[in-house]
């Protein structure tokens, strides 16, 4: 067997992760972001893939709590291989001004994700397979944020951002 054995948790670069599927010989493991090993961090960019201990693993999912209060951070960027953002993962961070997910593949973002992050003003989501956002995921971000969306997505999109109860613009 390559790799670390489900549930692992580990650090790696600038982050901590836990396995959350073990890595085959023929494909890829799956990892959850669990949070920052240095607090003086001020951009987050969650990778794509991590190779680590003779195997690759995505990054599929953001952690519950998994940044929460950080005071540093001002731009987080989320890769490509999020299907979901766990519950508070981002919420109450003070500085926070952007966050680009660039997962094609985010299908859910769960309760108070982005809570009170009241200084983000743009926020990009390229996934068009977003299927489901917690109620309050965006509660406390102000209404002049605006999100960027898929054009094709628009009108879905602004029903489940509406019904989220998030007042920031659907564009």
């Amino acid at each position: 067997v390559v790799g670390y054995s489900k549930g692992k948790v580990f650090a790696y670069k600038k982050y901590y992760y836990k396995v959350t599927k073990t890595a085959t010989k023929d494909g890829y493991g799956e990892l959850a972001v669990t949070g920052l090993r240095k607090k003086s961090i001020t951009v987050i960019k969650i990778a794509a893939v991590v190779k680590i201990a003779g195997a690759s693993y995505k990054v599929t999912s953001v952690q519950a709590n998994a940044f929460k209060g950080n005071k540093k951070v001002t731009k987080i960027y989320v890769g490509k291989n999020v299907k979901t953002i766990g519950k508070a993962a981002f919420a109450n961070m003070k500085k926070v001004k952007a966050v680009a997910i660039n997962s094609k593949v985010l299908k859910k973002i769960q309760k108070k994700a982005f809570y009170k992050d009241k200084k983000i003003k743009k926020i990009i989501i390229k996934s068009k397979k977003l299927k489901s956002i917690a109620k309050n995921a965006f509660k406390g971000v102000k209404k002049s944020c605006v999100i960027r969306v898929p054009k094709n997505k628009k009108k879905a999109y602004k029903k489940i951002f509406k019904k989220a109860k998030c007042k920031a613009k659907v564009k």
